[in-house]
Protein backbone atom coordinates (compact mmCIF):
# COMPACT_ATOMS: atom_id res chain seq x y z
CA UNK A 1 0.00 0.00 0.00
CA UNK A 2 1.36 3.50 -0.88
CA UNK A 3 1.69 5.46 1.82
CA UNK A 4 -0.83 8.78 2.41
CA UNK A 5 -2.34 7.55 -0.89
CA UNK A 6 -5.97 7.01 -0.44
CA UNK A 7 -7.42 7.36 -3.71
CA UNK A 8 -6.47 6.32 -7.24
CA UNK A 9 -8.70 7.34 -10.06
CA UNK A 10 -7.83 5.44 -13.88
CA UNK A 11 -10.01 6.80 -16.69
CA UNK A 12 -9.71 5.30 -20.04
CA UNK A 13 -11.44 7.19 -22.65
CA UNK A 14 -9.92 5.47 -25.80
CA UNK A 15 -9.01 1.97 -24.61
CA UNK A 16 -9.17 0.30 -27.98
CA UNK A 17 -5.70 2.28 -28.40
CA UNK A 18 -4.79 1.86 -24.70
CA UNK A 19 -5.93 -1.90 -24.23
CA UNK A 20 -5.82 -1.24 -20.63
CA UNK A 21 -6.75 -5.04 -18.40
CA UNK A 22 -6.70 -4.08 -14.79
CA UNK A 23 -5.57 -6.57 -12.40
CA UNK A 24 -7.70 -5.98 -9.77
CA UNK A 25 -5.73 -8.25 -6.98
CA UNK A 26 -3.13 -6.27 -7.61
CA UNK A 27 -4.23 -3.20 -8.08
CA UNK A 28 -6.29 -3.26 -4.26
CA UNK A 29 -2.66 -3.21 -2.61
CA UNK A 30 -1.97 0.39 -4.19
CA UNK A 31 -3.97 2.09 -2.17
CA UNK A 32 -7.47 1.81 -0.28
CA UNK A 33 -10.00 2.65 -3.09
CA UNK A 34 -8.89 2.11 -6.53
CA UNK A 35 -11.58 4.30 -9.24
CA UNK A 36 -11.55 2.98 -12.55
CA UNK A 37 -13.76 3.53 -15.25
CA UNK A 38 -13.03 2.38 -18.76
CA UNK A 39 -14.89 3.26 -22.40
CA UNK A 40 -14.82 0.63 -24.75
CA UNK A 41 -17.09 0.51 -27.60
CA UNK A 42 -19.04 3.03 -25.93
CA UNK A 43 -19.69 1.52 -23.08
CA UNK A 44 -18.32 3.08 -19.85
CA UNK A 45 -17.65 0.50 -17.13
CA UNK A 46 -16.74 1.77 -14.06
CA UNK A 47 -14.92 -0.73 -11.16
CA UNK A 48 -14.51 0.19 -7.35
CA UNK A 49 -11.81 -1.59 -5.55
CA UNK A 50 -11.66 -1.16 -1.95
CA UNK A 51 -9.78 -3.79 -0.03
CA UNK A 52 -11.06 -6.78 -0.47
CA UNK A 53 -14.40 -5.76 -2.45
CA UNK A 54 -14.95 -5.13 -6.02
CA UNK A 55 -17.34 -3.69 -7.24
CA UNK A 56 -18.62 -3.33 -11.34
CA UNK A 57 -21.05 -1.13 -13.11
CA UNK A 58 -22.01 0.29 -16.40
CA UNK A 59 -22.67 4.17 -16.37
CA UNK A 60 -24.90 6.99 -17.86
CA UNK A 61 -23.53 10.30 -18.60
CA UNK A 62 -25.50 11.83 -16.11
CA UNK A 63 -23.25 8.94 -13.52
CA UNK A 64 -20.48 10.07 -15.17
CA UNK A 65 -20.64 13.74 -14.41
CA UNK A 66 -20.74 12.68 -10.17
CA UNK A 67 -17.36 10.86 -11.02
CA UNK A 68 -15.05 13.04 -13.15
CA UNK A 69 -16.83 15.89 -10.33
CA UNK A 70 -15.19 13.87 -7.76
CA UNK A 71 -11.98 13.48 -9.36
CA UNK A 72 -11.78 17.07 -9.93
CA UNK A 73 -12.75 17.97 -6.45
CA UNK A 74 -10.20 15.72 -5.33
CA UNK A 75 -7.41 15.92 -2.48
CA UNK A 76 -4.52 16.15 -4.17
CA UNK A 77 -2.47 15.28 -1.02
CA UNK A 78 -4.08 12.54 -0.83
CA UNK A 79 -4.88 11.05 -4.36
CA UNK A 80 -3.57 10.74 -8.21
CA UNK A 81 -5.51 10.70 -11.23
CA UNK A 82 -4.17 8.76 -14.14
CA UNK A 83 -6.31 8.98 -17.64
CA UNK A 84 -5.31 9.08 -21.73
CA UNK A 85 -7.42 12.05 -21.56
CA UNK A 86 -7.02 15.52 -19.67
CA UNK A 87 -10.37 16.36 -16.94
CA UNK A 88 -11.49 19.53 -18.90
CA UNK A 89 -11.37 17.07 -22.24
CA UNK A 90 -13.51 14.68 -21.05
CA UNK A 91 -15.81 17.16 -20.11
CA UNK A 92 -16.05 18.80 -23.64
CA UNK A 93 -16.05 15.15 -25.28
CA UNK A 94 -18.99 13.61 -23.34
CA UNK A 95 -20.59 17.04 -23.08
CA UNK A 96 -20.55 16.67 -19.14
CA UNK A 97 -22.78 19.46 -17.26
CA UNK A 98 -20.12 20.55 -15.30
CA UNK A 99 -18.88 24.06 -14.55
CA UNK A 100 -14.63 24.21 -14.63
CA UNK A 101 -14.27 27.79 -12.49
CA UNK A 102 -16.02 25.44 -9.99
CA UNK A 103 -13.21 23.07 -9.71
CA UNK A 104 -10.67 25.63 -10.02
CA UNK A 105 -7.63 26.49 -7.44
CA UNK A 106 -7.24 29.70 -7.58
CA UNK A 107 -6.86 30.23 -11.73
CA UNK A 108 -5.33 26.23 -11.96
CA UNK A 109 -7.24 23.13 -12.82
CA UNK A 110 -6.05 19.84 -11.37
CA UNK A 111 -4.00 18.18 -13.19
CA UNK A 112 -3.47 14.69 -14.25
CA UNK A 113 -0.77 13.10 -12.82
CA UNK A 114 0.33 10.31 -15.63
CA UNK A 115 -0.91 10.63 -18.88
CA UNK A 116 -1.07 7.72 -20.97
CA UNK A 117 -0.89 6.08 -24.31
CA UNK A 118 1.37 7.26 -27.33
CA UNK A 119 -1.37 9.77 -28.81
CA UNK A 120 -1.69 11.71 -25.19
CA UNK A 121 -1.25 15.36 -25.39
CA UNK A 122 -2.21 17.18 -22.15
CA UNK A 123 -0.41 18.33 -19.13
CA UNK A 124 0.37 15.83 -16.97
CA UNK A 125 4.10 15.68 -16.09
CA UNK A 126 4.53 11.81 -16.33
CA UNK A 127 3.37 10.29 -19.28
CA UNK A 128 3.13 6.60 -19.84
CA UNK A 129 3.25 5.17 -23.32
CA UNK A 130 2.89 1.63 -22.25
CA UNK A 131 -0.22 0.93 -19.88
CA UNK A 132 1.34 -2.32 -18.85
CA UNK A 133 4.53 -0.36 -17.24
CA UNK A 134 1.40 1.15 -14.72
CA UNK A 135 2.88 -0.45 -11.38
CA UNK A 136 2.90 0.45 -7.72
CA UNK A 137 6.79 1.80 -7.41
CA UNK A 138 5.93 3.93 -10.40
CA UNK A 139 2.46 5.23 -9.01
CA UNK A 140 4.44 5.64 -5.66
CA UNK A 141 7.37 7.94 -7.17
CA UNK A 142 5.12 10.31 -8.92
CA UNK A 143 2.32 10.68 -5.88
CA UNK A 144 5.95 11.27 -3.36
CA UNK A 145 6.92 13.98 -5.85
CA UNK A 146 3.82 15.79 -6.45
CA UNK A 147 3.53 15.98 -2.41
CA UNK A 148 7.07 16.52 -1.41
CA UNK A 149 7.88 13.44 0.00
CA UNK A 150 10.93 11.85 -1.13
CA UNK A 151 11.24 8.77 -2.37
CA UNK A 152 13.60 5.58 -0.71
CA UNK A 153 16.12 4.69 -3.51
CA UNK A 154 17.67 1.30 -1.74
CA UNK A 155 19.17 0.09 1.53
CA UNK A 156 22.28 -1.77 2.35
CA UNK A 157 23.32 -3.74 5.46
CA UNK A 158 24.42 -0.44 7.44
CA UNK A 159 22.66 2.43 5.01
CA UNK A 160 19.66 3.91 3.83
CA UNK A 161 19.59 5.91 0.60
CA UNK A 162 16.80 8.63 -0.36
CA UNK A 163 16.18 11.65 -2.00
CA UNK A 164 16.61 14.92 -0.80
CA UNK A 165 13.89 17.26 0.79
CA UNK A 166 13.68 20.73 2.41
CA UNK A 167 13.57 19.29 5.35
CA UNK A 168 17.13 17.98 5.61
CA UNK A 169 18.46 20.74 5.04
CA UNK A 170 19.71 21.97 8.75
CA UNK A 171 21.55 18.44 8.76
CA UNK A 172 23.03 18.91 5.26
CA UNK A 173 24.44 21.86 5.91
CA UNK A 174 26.31 20.36 9.08
CA UNK A 175 27.34 17.75 7.06
CA UNK A 176 29.47 20.32 4.60
CA UNK A 177 30.44 21.74 7.96
CA UNK A 178 32.20 18.69 8.71
CA UNK A 179 34.14 18.62 4.87
CA UNK A 180 35.56 22.24 5.47
CA UNK A 181 39.31 21.80 5.38
CA UNK A 182 38.92 19.35 2.53
CA UNK A 183 39.92 20.56 -1.21
CA UNK A 184 37.92 18.81 -3.60
CA UNK A 185 34.03 19.57 -1.90
CA UNK A 186 32.49 22.85 -3.58
CA UNK A 187 31.09 25.14 -1.22
CA UNK A 188 27.33 25.41 -0.44
CA UNK A 189 25.73 28.88 -1.66
CA UNK A 190 24.05 30.73 1.37
CA UNK A 191 21.16 28.84 3.03
CA UNK A 192 18.32 30.62 1.56
CA UNK A 193 20.20 30.99 -2.08
CA UNK A 194 20.77 27.09 -1.65
CA UNK A 195 17.35 26.15 -0.15
CA UNK A 196 15.99 27.67 -3.71
CA UNK A 197 18.87 25.35 -5.92
CA UNK A 198 17.79 22.55 -3.57
CA UNK A 199 13.98 22.76 -4.74
CA UNK A 200 14.91 23.25 -8.44
CA UNK A 201 17.43 20.02 -8.32
CA UNK A 202 14.03 17.93 -6.96
CA UNK A 203 12.08 19.24 -9.98
CA UNK A 204 14.48 19.04 -12.29
CA UNK A 205 16.47 16.36 -11.81
CA UNK A 206 15.10 13.87 -9.64
CA UNK A 207 11.31 14.57 -11.24
CA UNK A 208 12.66 14.94 -15.25
CA UNK A 209 14.89 11.86 -15.05
CA UNK A 210 14.71 9.62 -12.17
CA UNK A 211 17.69 10.03 -10.47
CA UNK A 212 20.24 12.55 -8.72
CA UNK A 213 22.41 13.18 -5.85
CA UNK A 214 20.83 11.43 -3.03
CA UNK A 215 21.62 11.26 0.77
CA UNK A 216 23.00 8.59 2.76
CA UNK A 217 21.99 7.63 6.36
CA UNK A 218 22.98 5.48 9.04
CA UNK A 219 20.02 2.66 9.49
CA UNK A 220 20.81 2.11 13.01
CA UNK A 221 20.51 6.04 14.09
CA UNK A 222 18.92 7.46 10.83
CA UNK A 223 21.99 9.69 11.07
CA UNK A 224 22.78 11.56 7.63
CA UNK A 225 26.16 10.57 6.90
CA UNK A 226 27.11 11.70 3.48
CA UNK A 227 25.45 11.72 -0.37
CA UNK A 228 26.07 9.51 -3.34
CA UNK A 229 24.40 9.04 -6.68
CA UNK A 230 24.44 9.77 -10.40
CA UNK A 231 24.32 13.07 -12.56
CA UNK A 232 24.34 13.77 -16.19
CA UNK A 233 28.03 14.82 -17.55
CA UNK A 234 28.89 15.58 -21.26
CA UNK A 235 31.38 13.32 -22.60
CA UNK A 236 32.68 13.01 -25.90
CA UNK A 237 29.63 15.19 -27.23
CA UNK A 238 27.25 12.71 -25.45
CA UNK A 239 25.20 13.33 -22.43
CA UNK A 240 26.28 10.29 -19.89
CA UNK A 241 25.85 9.19 -16.33
CA UNK A 242 28.61 9.48 -13.99
CA UNK A 243 28.55 8.29 -10.04
CA UNK A 244 28.92 11.03 -7.17
CA UNK A 245 29.65 10.46 -3.58
CA UNK A 246 30.84 12.57 -0.53
CA UNK A 247 30.64 10.98 3.17
CA UNK A 248 30.76 13.39 6.34
CA UNK A 249 33.99 13.87 8.25
CA UNK A 250 33.02 11.84 11.45
CA UNK A 251 32.25 8.53 9.10
CA UNK A 252 34.91 8.10 6.89
CA UNK A 253 37.81 5.40 6.76
CA UNK A 254 34.80 3.10 7.66
CA UNK A 255 33.63 1.49 4.16
CA UNK A 256 30.61 3.50 3.94
CA UNK A 257 31.88 5.55 0.63
CA UNK A 258 32.34 1.76 -1.02
CA UNK A 259 29.19 0.55 0.47
CA UNK A 260 26.97 2.74 -0.81
CA UNK A 261 28.70 3.06 -4.63
CA UNK A 262 28.83 -0.39 -4.84
CA UNK A 263 24.82 -0.02 -4.20
CA UNK A 264 24.54 2.87 -6.54
CA UNK A 265 26.49 0.84 -9.48
CA UNK A 266 23.86 -2.15 -9.16
CA UNK A 267 20.70 0.60 -8.90
CA UNK A 268 22.39 1.86 -12.32
CA UNK A 269 22.06 -1.91 -13.80
CA UNK A 270 19.30 -3.01 -12.63
CA UNK A 271 16.68 0.32 -12.33
CA UNK A 272 17.82 2.71 -14.54
CA UNK A 273 19.14 0.10 -17.69
CA UNK A 274 22.24 1.69 -17.55
CA UNK A 275 25.14 -0.03 -19.48
CA UNK A 276 28.14 1.78 -18.18
CA UNK A 277 28.88 4.69 -15.36
CA UNK A 278 31.84 7.55 -15.71
CA UNK A 279 33.80 8.70 -12.37
CA UNK A 280 34.99 12.29 -12.64
CA UNK A 281 38.27 12.81 -9.67
CA UNK A 282 40.93 15.42 -9.26
CA UNK A 283 43.62 14.05 -10.21
CA UNK A 284 45.20 15.10 -6.04
CA UNK A 285 42.18 13.53 -4.83
CA UNK A 286 43.96 10.00 -3.79
CA UNK A 287 41.52 8.41 -1.53
CA UNK A 288 39.05 8.89 -4.24
CA UNK A 289 40.69 7.33 -6.94
CA UNK A 290 41.63 4.39 -5.26
CA UNK A 291 38.15 4.09 -4.30
CA UNK A 292 36.84 3.82 -7.88
CA UNK A 293 39.63 1.73 -8.89
CA UNK A 294 38.57 -1.03 -6.19
CA UNK A 295 35.13 -0.58 -7.39
CA UNK A 296 36.25 -1.49 -11.08
CA UNK A 297 36.78 1.62 -12.60
CA UNK A 298 39.40 2.17 -15.16
CA UNK A 299 41.24 5.13 -16.25
CA UNK A 300 39.11 6.55 -19.46
CA UNK A 301 40.99 10.57 -19.89
CA UNK A 302 43.36 12.07 -17.85
CA UNK A 303 44.17 16.06 -17.55
CA UNK A 304 41.16 17.34 -18.53
CA UNK A 305 41.97 20.67 -16.38
CA UNK A 306 42.85 19.16 -13.02
CA UNK A 307 40.70 16.32 -13.81
CA UNK A 308 40.86 12.37 -14.78
CA UNK A 309 38.15 10.66 -15.82
CA UNK A 310 37.04 7.24 -15.22
CA UNK A 311 34.58 4.55 -16.71
CA UNK A 312 32.68 1.35 -15.60
CA UNK A 313 31.41 -1.08 -17.66
CA UNK A 314 28.46 -2.50 -15.82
Amino acid sequence: MIENLENIYIYIEDNFNIQFEPDFREMSNWANNVNICINADKELTCYKISGAKLLCENVTNHKLAGIIGKIMDRDVEKSCFISDYDLEDIIRKHDLDLELEDFKQGNVLKKTDIGLGMSYYGTARYVLFDVNDLNEEYIQSVFFRSIGKPLEIFTTDRLIVREMCLEDMPEYYKLYESLNECDFVEELYPYEEECEFVKNYIQNMYTFFGYGLWLVFLKETGELIGRVGIENREIDNTTKQEIGYLIGKDYQEQGYAYEACEATIEYARTMLNLDELFACIHRDNFKSIALVEKLGFRIYARDIGDMNLYRLEI
